[in-house]
């Protein structure tokens, strides 16, 4: 999943994501403790502002689309090697071969069974994540892998390619790459509506990551989507680079520790004045630093 990745984008995105969900889990407690009076009251509406922020995040990663228009589905195109194919879980195998009987389709022509000890390092841990990915064929561990078409790439588009979330290299495809056996000619997945595999669903380029993290800040609208891929990956590299430049992450953890500090005292009854105060101005202060290193550089590109 993308929060494996090293750059600081990820884990800012990830950090406000656990506070949603922490948040959710405090919810009734907070509920149950609102206080009368000006400031107990002030403080209860900041706890319910900030999970209806985060929530926005959240849909926008979990509920939205992955992708964003016109990227010509690079991540849906895969080399011979067995490191970047498509892994098929046990349940989902079983769903596939329903679509694919129905089309009147030969199942077997859609995927490959291979040992697992032949599958990349990288994505032989992500897959012993779940023992839902691993068949056993005559004794044998075994990957299933979506067979890929025949259909190369389109060269000229690897000078577009986006960045992934691995150590910022560049996405898999190469000259050679073939399209997923399920991307039509206007590169969507014909599956996208009845069956949206695993590994594709938690997928996120970077250029995905940053176009909802400035969306999430409100420092771009829907018409910055429309600027060519090329464009948006020149975006992308920039900001990500200003949030590890400008130590960004390490200001969104001290905001997220603050939050649950203050967040604990409130339920536990004890004095939140001082402490929100001090939440206030400093989430004034790392505001105020996000519009300057972040949409004052945007605005620059």
């Amino acid at each position: 999943m993308f929060w494996d990745s090293e750059e600081d984008i990820f884990r800012w995105v990830e950090c406000r994501v656990s506070r949603y969900y922490w948040l959710g889990y405090m919810s009734d407690a907070i509920e149950s403790s609102v206080r009368s009076g000006l400031g107990g009251l002030e403080v209860h509406d900041f706890f319910v502002d900030q999970f209806a922020v985060l929530q926005d995040l959240k849909k926008m990663l979990v509920e939205g689309s992955s992708c964003i228009p016109d990227c010509k589905a690079l991540c849906c195109y895969f080399s011979r090697d067995h490191s970047t194919q498509i892994p098929i879980s046990t349940d989902e195998f079983e769903v596939l071969r329903d679509i694919v009987s129905g089309w009147g389709g030969n199942f077997e022509d859609y995927y490959s069974m291979v040992p697992a000890d032949r599958i990349s390092v990288e994505l032989l841990d992500y897959l012993k994540s779940s023992r839902n990915f691993f068949f056993d064929v005559n004794g044998v561990r075994m990957v299933c892998l979506l067979s890929s078409s025949d259909r190369l790439i389109d060269a000229s588009l690897l000078w577009d390619l986006p960045k992934s979330v691995k150590r910022f290299r560049r996405l898999w495809a190469d000259k050679d790459s073939c399209a997923c056996r399920f991307l039509d000619q206007n590169n969507r997945c014909v599956l996208y509506d009845r069956l949206r595999f695993t590994v594709c669903s938690e997928f996120y380029c970077l250029p995905v990551i940053v176009v909802m993290v400035l969306r999430h800040l409100g420092f771009v609208d829907e018409g910055f989507l429309g600027l060519s891929l090329r464009e948006i990956n020149l975006v992308s590299n920039s900001i990500a680079e200003s949030f590890r430049v400008n130590k960004l992450l390490g200001l969104e953890r001290e905001f997220d520790s603050k939050f649950r500090e203050l967040a604990i005292a409130y339920v536990n009854g004890g004095d939140v004045g001082k402490r929100f105060s001090e939440l206030k101005d400093f989430e004034r202060q790392y505001a105020d630093l996000l519009r300057v290193r972040v949409g004052l550089k945007l605005s620059c590109l």
